[in-house]
């Protein structure tokens, strides 16, 4: 009996089991119903707002977005764009709730890579590099499909503390004992950024092999071989980028200022123009911009540099802009400015180096790219940077007069340029701190500056450029002298292989002569008449003399002569002005000269007489100095003839006209250093020389070229002085010729020091010519000032010119 009531209360609970479990099911199905329908609910809003995104404002987004969250609240791709849009606000309130809702969404989806990066990214965005770096590690290994972005970020951030510790030093002070004074250590920081630039390497690599679509990795590589002075690790890293992207500009510059870092100008040229052609107008525009290393005149001009002319086809140089560059270029053998392509690499190098990238900022933009763009790279760098614990958002934004960090100084020759860190991270700026000078007064007050690459090897040759009046032109009579021992001879021949260049460009520096030949000479066969003339001066020099036509205004002269084997660059420039010669009585310069010779008995003219000139303007106490100059426009009586009277002085020169470069080949001088010059003193006493020493001597030459003998230049105005030079000094007048007919000499009078004698010169011309010899037997060794006095006897003007020549033993 007690079974019966068992049984039934077994069954009872199967079926209570039964009705619970259909219950339970039932509202699973009601749940998961309503679970889905929130879902779709939730996904229809997150589409909707997804689409408004860039139409609507950023509050608008964020309250659609919350709509989502209120639906459902798991939805991790809606925080995940919360999370985004509080970043591109860039605060940090705004970065804390990105913090958070990244968070959230990582949380709910951990096996979502794009929330991992951004998470990095926001790291990065606070301040917190060491942490983000870190952070892309680990997406690295545990997200196999986010590889190359994470490798890319890790490497990126490797690289930003590689140059954080390059420079950078500060000074440890160590209390002294027993009351002693402290005592302070230097400390660099270079070594510790060595395992960073490995890590950096490695992992931009590691992105490259991953995926080679991602350019920025490319450049980013290529700057650590630069910056690490290995330039031709630049040009790999851009021609692996140009194998993805053929036409990439960035890639093209890259590739030029690599070149050109390698001092292969040619090659340079050619990727920045392909550069160039490339790029859009506005692009263009950019790059050719001069607003920061041109003058505020050359600015403010009609036809300004700061803008570029346009056509159909894109960006045309001004006119105003080919003379700029022209005018500052510094080797014209070369078919391009090399100062051009300075500025090319400098725009390049800013953006590459000095981009905030980050915060979108070109490096063209920052300050720091800016006086890179205007003075170039620095001869050295200090740098102290702060440490801000917690990232970005917890600096105040300012630094206090002596906030110990945060500062870099790029040190020129002269000056120096100092930037201050203005959040503590890579916005850098001029320092303009009360108490210091202003370091953006200073930038905008410095002219540009700009190191001639071939500085090295450049020396200043000794010229003559005398102006005759040539029928309705001027006409320019110019020599200049090459040292032997500045050239090299290439082969077992002994030739001497030249590229040989005049240039002469008007008052705008436009061109208006040239001559450029490429010349192959035997040494010391020489050619004759046309290149060089004859060996001058003991056999050591070549002396080149060639004749053209000069505008009647203020120009330029440019002479240039390069080895080509050695690489030596013998070089004159000159700005002057022609004088008038037209209608006023007048004289030509004074052509100075080793050997006048007349081709006929009766020379009427230049044409007729062979002159050898003396570029050098020196002359040995046993030879004749030979001078030859022209006069126009001579008034003429009623019989047609003229008179004109001519007094020659040789004596005491003025001192400021003292250039040793007018006599002897001398190598240029760097920036700050000044060339030795002795004066020579004879005492009456004992007849011995003193040498009293200019200005501090060079140091040792570079690149091989000589230091040449100083110049002797004569005390002449030393008030100390007891004694008086006195000498005598000859004149020879041409004879037996159609010019002694014109010549009747009146006298020699003596002033002092100086000797001066004057001829009379009659004929029938309206312009004449002469020349004279002069012996130096008697005049001491030194450095001399001839005068030349012309008079008009009927009308009474008077025209002069005065030269320096050089005496030696």
């Amino acid at each position: 009996m007690s079974s019966q009531p068992d049984i039934r209360t077994r069954r009872c609970c199967r079926r209570l089991i039964a009705c619970f479990s259909w219950f339970l099911c039932l509202g699973f199905c009601f749940t998961m119903s309503i679970e889905a329908a929130k879902q779709n609910d939730a996904d229809s809003l997150y589409d909707v707002a997804i689409a408004r995104v860039d139409t609507v404002a950023i509050q608008e987004s964020l309250d659609a977005f919350r709509d989502v969250l209120t639906v459902d609240r798991k939805h991790a791709p809606s925080h995940y764009e919360i999370a985004k849009l509080h970043m591109s606000l860039d605060t940090p309130t705004a970065r804390q709730s990105a913090r958070n809702a990244l968070d959230t969404a990582i949380r709910l989806d951990p096996g979502n890579g794009d929330y991992q990066l951004k998470l990095g990214e926001l790291l990065g965005k606070q301040g917190l590099w060491l942490n983000a770096e870190r952070h892309y590690e680990k997406i690295y290994e545990s997200h196999p499909e986010k590889r190359a972005e994470a490798a890319y970020m890790a490497g990126f951030f490797a690289m930003q503390a590689f140059f954080k510790y390059t420079d950078m030093e500060h000074i440890d002070i160590v209390p002294g004992t027993m009351g002693g004074p402290p005592t302070y250590h230097l400390f660099r920081w270079e070594e510790h950024g060595s395992r960073d630039l490995e890590k950096a390497l490695a992992f931009l690599i590691k992105s490259i092999e991953s995926d080679p679509r991602i350019r920025a990795a490319y450049f980013d590589l290529g700057l650590i071989h630069y910056e690490s002075r290995n330039p031709e690790g630049l040009i790999t890293a851009s021609k692996l980028c140009l194998d993805q992207y053929s036409e990439d500009k960035d890639a093209l510059l890259y590739c030029g200022l690599g070149y050109q870092g390698m001092g292969e100008w040619e090659t340079a040229q050619e990727y920045y123009m392909r550069a160039l052609e490339v790029m859009s107008t506005e692009e263009r525009a950019l790059m050719e911009s001069v607003d920061l290393i041109a003058s505020q005149e050359e600015k403010s001009a009609p036809d300004s540099i700061s803008t570029t002319d346009t056509t159909r086809n894109g960006s045309t140089d001004s006119l105003a802009r080919v003379r700029f560059w022209r005018k500052r270029d510094p080797l014209y053998l070369t078919p391009f400015s090399e100062r051009r392509m300075e500025h090319y690499g400098r725009v390049a190098y800013a953006n590459l180096r000095y981009g905030q990238r980050l915060k979108g900022i070109p490096g063209w933009q920052t300050d720091r790219g800016k006086a890179y763009i205007k003075f170039g790279r620095y001869l050295k760098k200090k740098a102290q940077r702060p440490e801000i614990r917690g990232g970005v958002d917890s600096f105040e934004g300012t630094f206090p007069r002596d906030f110990p960090g945060g500062d870099e100084t790029w040190i020129y020759e002269g000056f120096s340029i100092s930037f201050v860190n203005s959040d503590g991270l890579d916005s850098w700026r001029f320092d303009t701190r009360p108490g210091r000078i202003s370091a953006r007064y200073r930038f905008n007050h410095q002219p540009a500056q700009f190191k001639d690459p071939y500085g090295h090897h450049k020396y200043r040759i000794p010229y003559q450029a005398a102006i005759f009046k040539d029928g309705d032109s001027h006409r320019m009579e110019l020599a200049y002298a090459l040292p032997k021992y500045n050239v090299s001879a290439s082969d077992s021949n002994r030739t001497i292989a030249i590229e040989n260049g005049v240039f002469v460009f008007d008052e705008d520096w436009d061109e208006v002569y040239r001559k450029h030949s490429d010349l192959k000479l035997r040494w010391p066969e020489l050619t004759p008449s046309g290149y060089p003339v004859a060996d001058s001066l003991r056999n050591s020099h070549l002396v080149f003399q060639l004749a053209f036509k000069v505008p009647n205004s203020r120009y330029n002269l440019v002479g240039e002569v390069r080895d080509r084997t050695r690489g030596s660059i013998g070089t004159f420039r000159r700005r002057r002005r022609s004088e008038t010669l037209d209608s006023l009585f007048s004289m030509s310069d004074l052509l100075l000269a080793t050997r006048i010779e007349s081709r006929t008995p009766f020379p009427e003219g230049r044409t007729d007489l062979m002159i050898v000139a003396n570029p050098l303007r020196t002359y040995h106490r046993s030879e004749p100095a030979f001078i030859y100059l022209e006069v126009y426009n001579l008034e003429r009586d009623e019989f047609g003839r003229s008179e004109y009277e001519i007094s020659y002085r040789l004596g005491r020169p003025e001192q400021k006209k003292i250039d040793p470069y007018l006599f002897l080949a001398q190598r240029l001088p760097e920036v700050g250093r000044h060339l030795e010059v002795t004066r020579e003193i004879r005492t009456s006493q004992t007849g011995m020389r003193r040498p009293v020493r200019a200005t501090e001597g060079e140091e040792e030459p570079q690149r091989g070229l000589p230091v040449t003998p100083p110049v002797v230049v004569p005390d002449y105005f030393d008030k100390q002085r007891k004694d008086e030079l006195t000498y005598r000094v000859r004149y020879v007048f041409p004879e037996e010729d159609e010019l002694s007919s014109r010549i009747k000499e009146k006298g020699r009078t003596r002033e002092g020091a100086e000797t001066t004698i004057t001829a009379r010169y009659e004929g029938d011309r309206e312009d004449d010519f002469t020349y004279l010899q002069i012996d130096l037997t008697h005049v001491p060794a030194g450095v001399h000032g001839l005068s030349v006095r012309v008079k008009d006897m009927h009308t009474d003007h008077v025209a002069s010119r005065d030269e320096l020549i050089r005496v030696i033993e």
